[in-house]
């Protein structure tokens, strides 16, 4: 078969020749590094476990207790005392929000004095941004002001953030899975609502989407 050299045939096939030489010496280096050898398998008995992060799944209430204890003596008035009312999961206010549950609010102290604040303001995380701490709640219209705040704040605040989500509902004995999905969904990654609302109205002239927003 005649060949030109110049021609895109001729390439490819260059281009495969040198991947194949390559892979042969790779699989040939990795024969010879003794590190690469495959180890006789110990008996499961005399394996080393291997560490867990962070399973807050299977705690037991007098573990989870002492992680509310601070929290609830000033957030009384709360729906309910865990993200998880039926019972299956034993879950503490820091092990999401973090914070410090071993500060409790002064006796007697009113919402607004001194004391009472002393204390909110060592148990929170403090933000990076003055404007931010004025309340615990989501801040209306932070736009990337967020990217600049600490995860923990984030945290402290959301715990369900995609920012921050990995190391709270994420972590090992929780919702990996569903967390590892909800970060690549179209929902999350997709930019036709932002497309379509912007070019419906007049804000961007071209239909296919331009822009989008996702933090994870």
């Amino acid at each position: 078969m005649n060949i030109d050299r110049h021609s895109g045939t001729f390439r490819l096939l260059q281009l495969g020749a040198i991947f194949l030489l390559l892979g042969a010496f790779a699989l040939r280096a990795r024969s010879q590094d003794p590190q690469q050898q495959p180890t006789e398998q110990q008996p499961a008995d005399q394996q080393t476990p291997r560490p867990v992060l962070n399973p807050l799944r299977g705690q037991s209430s007098a573990e989870t207790d002492p992680k509310s204890a601070g929290c609830v003596s000033c957030h009384t008035a709360i729906d309910s005392a865990t993200m998880h009312p039926s019972g299956t999961v034993q879950l503490g206010c820091i092990d999401c929000h973090l914070g410090k549950a071993d500060v409790f609010a002064p006796t007697g102290a009113a919402a607004g004095s001194s004391g009472y604040q002393e204390a909110k303001h060592r148990a929170h995380v403090e933000p990076r941004f003055g404007r931010d701490a004025r309340s615990s709640a989501t801040p209306v219209r932070a736009y990337a002001r967020w990217m600049q705040e600490t995860a923990d704040w984030v945290q402290f605040v959301n715990p369900g953030d995609l920012r921050v989500a990995a190391r709270s509902c994420g972590t090992a004995g929780c919702h990996v899975n569903e967390v590892r999905k909800v970060r690549t969904s179209m929902m999350t990654t997709g930019a036709l609502l932002w497309g379509a609302a912007l070019y419906n109205n007049g804000a961007f002239p071209y239909k296919d989407p331009h822009f989008g927003q996702s933090y994870h």
